[in-house]
């Protein structure tokens, strides 16, 4: 199990350069809208945010949804 973890960090910490610094979509301000810090639990409001990314389009088409909840006391 530990082999594992350790893995699976190693490609996180290899990957990290290219993820959060994507060399093959330039001006990804213009393409991609960020809406940070929406309260979704009033009870909770420093808990309970979330982050959502989209492709700026005028089109409605339906697109697919990635939903990522990371690790940790997800109840």
């Amino acid at each position: 199990m530990a082999f594992v973890k350790d893995f699976f960090r190693a490609i996180d910490v290899f990957f990290d350069k290219f993820q959060n610094n994507c060399p093959f979509v330039k001006d990804k301000e213009d393409m991609i809208a960020v809406e940070k810090d929406i309260i979704y639990d009033e009870a909770q409001p420093e808990a309970c945010r979330l982050d959502t990314y989209c492709l700026k389009s005028d089109s409605r088409e339906k697109r697919p949804v990635l939903l990522y909840i990371h690790g940790g006391g997800f109840v």
